[in-house]
């Protein structure tokens, strides 16, 4: 077994390949899961998703290291299981919709479709592996995924458009153009990856969790959508060989009874408002469980950034916080709650946010959770500000100068943004009605944390 991507030896693969199937087995700890279903039933199905989730992901790494294609397969296989297995789970109890699932990340979504298709397996699996990923949340995962499961609603919204725009536009394209079209994006592709790219200052071949810079999404286009890819299957980018093993014909013959998986119903139509009342509904009162001192001490600071959180959902992130609490206690709390926030899906499911979280240069990002932190205090007006207009190109902090236009336009509706100080490369905000805060900042720098209006 011949490594792929030799910036990384086999020892180092290995070794993260090792850990992250560890990870597995701790998420499918039933002592964990146990314990997670004190705080919410449906956790026990967030588990096995996640365990699936990590499995396909792990598919990337063990190409990067050479693994063979009768090797991918039954971690493919496993994957998808797991997923089914969440999808039902969550059927069962009651909570499930085509939109209930949180797959839908591009990087995922389209490494599991590049890595099905790679492997040979039937678009009857492909269907079912579309059928655990929510529709109409990213414009180009339902674009591919459309053409497996062909009534999938599409979104008219893109993820990280500096990096996958292109890669949308693409199939617009007439089909002769398209082979040019994405030997063009795979040559722009270190450039889109950004800082951790192999051009950008810190980038991943340098990290112990490297895992190769294939491009996986052009891959799962190229399979869905039938294109060429003959001139450009040697490019350092794409994952040529796995595109081969597509190429010859062996057709595997996947385990799961697949008559036992059915395909979402996407008939009947659900607005996002009415999504998260549904959900909300669901939720059942719980008492606050009792925190490690460290944590029960910044109560009072909880308790101001989700003072507009209904309390059954303030209840609920609370207890996931002292679940995890263990594991983020290096973290300030704000960041701490941004990550539980991303683990009970609180905006997805619920349609609210308490604090935003962004990488120094993710100004994309920064706008989109500027804006659901807007409506999760239910504005109604849209903050439809345009960063090329709004912020001079020269700017040396674009993610504060947002800032900055967010606070002048909440103002003239009662409200203020709060910038919270991380005191790394990151920023962090949150939105709070202007009466509300004064006390916001006096509770922030009572926990150590510095606190301001933008400036």
């Amino acid at each position: 077994m011949s490594v792929r991507d030799k910036r990384r030896d086999k020892a180092g693969y290995d070794a993260t390949f090792t850990n992250e199937e560890a990870l597995v087995e701790e998420t499918l700890d039933p002592d964990e899961i146990e314990k997670l279903e004190q705080i919410d039933p449906v956790y026990r199905c967030t588990e096995y998703s996640d365990a699936g989730r990590m499995e396909i992901g792990m598919l990337d790494l063990a190409y990067a290291r050479g693994d063979s294609r009768a090797a991918l397969r039954p971690l493919f296989e496993r994957g998808l299981s797991r997923l089914w297995q969440g999808e039902a789970c969550f059927r069962e109890r009651g909570r499930y919709s085509p939109h209930d699932i949180n797959l839908v990340e591009s990087e995922f979504s389209l490494l599991a479709v590049a890595f099905g298709e790679g492997l040979g397996f039937e678009r009857a699996v492909l269907a079912r592996l579309a059928a655990c990923i929510p529709a109409e949340m990213n414009a180009l995962v339902d674009r591919v995924l459309a053409v497996y499961l062909p009534d999938r609603p599409i979104a008219e919204s893109l993820r990280d458009p500096g990096k996958y725009r292109p890669l949308l536009k693409l199939l617009d394209a007439e089909p002769d153009k398209r082979p040019g079209l994405l030997k063009k994006y795979l040559d722009s592709w270190p450039r889109r990856l950004g800082p951790r790219g192999p051009e950008g200052p810190w980038p991943m071949h340098q990290s112990s969790e490297y895992r190769g810079y294939w491009c996986f999404e052009a891959a799962a286009v190229v399979a869905a959508f039938g294109i060429d890819d003959s001139g450009f299957i040697d490019h350092e980018y794409y994952p040529g060989e796995l595109m081969r093993w597509r190429k010859d014909g062996d057709i595997a013959q996947h385990q799961l009874p697949l008559e036992q998986m059915p395909l979402p119903d996407y008939s009947q139509k659900e607005t996002a408002e009415e999504r998260h009342a549904r959900k909300l509904a669901r939720l059942k009162p719980q008492a606050y469980m009792d925190a490690p001192a460290e944590l029960a001490a910044q109560r009072p600071l909880f308790d101001a950034l989700c003072a507009e959180l209904p309390e059954t959902l303030r209840q609920m992130l609370w207890n996931s916080l002292v679940v995890s609490w263990e594991d983020l206690s290096d973290c300030s709390l704000p960041v701490a709650l941004s990550v539980t926030e991303f683990d009970v899906d609180l905006y997805r499911d619920y349609g609210k946010r308490c604090v935003l979280h962004v990488d120094w240069k993710d100004l994309d990002s920064a706008l989109s959770f500027t804006r659901q932190l807007i409506k999760s205090q239910g504005i109604e007006d849209e903050f439809d500000l345009d960063p090329t207009e709004a912020i001079p190109a020269d700017e040396p902090e674009p993610i504060v100068a947002l800032f900055r236009e967010a606070d002048r336009w909440l103002q003239a509706r009662g409200y203020r943004f709060i910038q919270i100080e991380t005191g790394g490369d990151s920023y962090m905000g949150t939105v709070h009605r202007s009466e509300d805060a004064d006390s916001v900042v006096r509770h922030c720098r009572t926990s150590g944390l510095e606190c301001h209006v933008p400036v």
